[in-house]
């Protein structure tokens, strides 16, 4: 007889397939979470950009600094040579007070002895500049130094003021118009007077001075009614030094020598082109050179000719 056993654990049912997906809350949960991520992976992508931006910004902020760093102590350096020369000046000058009183003369120190960073106040005249502007506003000069590409000096500007030019050509404190830059006169105009902080700040602009002849005064300040003149630059020379300079200019129209140079506040000449310059810081320096002008021709032009040798 033949026993049937029936297993007392109950069968599994079937699973059915549509059980087995997921509920609906879920995967709209999950989908929710994804967006989210997305979202923040374009977040951190954009951090990660903008961290990169400022870490160019950084370098070049570093390498500016690096650069004002250098500049600066450029200046400093001028200036402790000017307080040094300076100084010496004021020692030298405390002891001729002290031999003029132990001599009891009254004669005068020499011009020679005197040392011209003593009254340098770094000065510039801009003339050509339209009158319709303003000529105290230092966004004119700063228009001026971004037409010739030396942005760099405006913070080395301290200070802009009118020019106003005295009724007596003798009695102006300026350089002559002959070492003026420009060419074409331009009327209806005024100039101011630039003062930068050091005497190489002073060069800097001037050695770019002669730019102006390229730039249109319209171009400058972007006045499209602006006549096409241009803009001149010159130093401001003290009283004593700018009379030597006019007895140059003299000497200059009487033999026809090159125009003279002004360099630092200190005036030269030569006799011909291609010449050495020669350092005129006297009236009694103008004299010799003056004298000695046949003397440094003929030399000048045997150097250039010399003469046939016999075979």
């Amino acid at each position: 007889m033949s026993l049937s056993y029936q297993s007392d654990t109950p069968a599994s049912p079937e699973v059915d397939d549509s059980d087995c997906t997921a509920p609906s809350w879920f995967v709209g949960m999950q989908q929710m979470i994804m967006t989210r991520f997305d979202r923040f992976e374009d977040r951190l992508n954009l951090i990660i950009k903008t961290q990169h931006e400022h870490e160019k910004a950084i370098a070049r902020n570093a390498r500016d600094i690096a650069e004002l760093s250098r500049r600066l102590s450029g200046e400093l350096m001028n200036l402790k040579n000017r307080q040094m020369a300076n100084e010496h000046a004021l020692a030298s000058l405390q002891e001729r007070s002290a031999t003029t009183e132990e001599t009891s003369t009254t004669a005068p120190a020499p011009a020679s002895t005197l040392t011209e960073d003593c009254y340098d106040d770094c000065e510039v005249r801009l003339s050509g500049v339209p009158v319709i502007l303003d000529p105290r506003d230092i966004n004119n000069v700063k228009y001026v130094l971004e037409a010739l590409g030396e942005e760099r000096l405006l913070s080395h500007v301290i200070c802009v003021r009118e020019w106003k030019a005295k009724p007596r050509v003798s009695a102006a404190n300026s350089t002559i118009s002959q070492i003026d830059t420009a060419v074409n006169h331009v009327p209806d105009t005024e100039a101011c007077v630039l003062r930068f902080i050091s005497a190489n700040a002073r060069e800097s602009f001037l050695a770019a001075a002669p730019r102006f002849q390229r730039l249109p005064v319209s171009k400058i300040f972007v006045l499209h009614e602006a006549e096409d003149g241009r803009l001149s630059a010159a130093p401001i020379l003290p009283p004593e030094r700018y009379r030597l300079l006019r007895r140059c200019w003299l000497l200059h129209k009487q033999h026809k020598l090159p125009n003279p140079v002004v360099r630092n506040m200190r005036i030269y000449m030569r006799c011909l082109n291609r010449t050495k310059l020669t350092l005129i810081n006297t009236e009694a320096d103008l004299n010799a050179f003056a004298i000695a002008l046949p003397s440094l021709s003929s030399s000048f032009t045997s150097s250039c000719h010399p003469s046939p040798t016999s075979a």
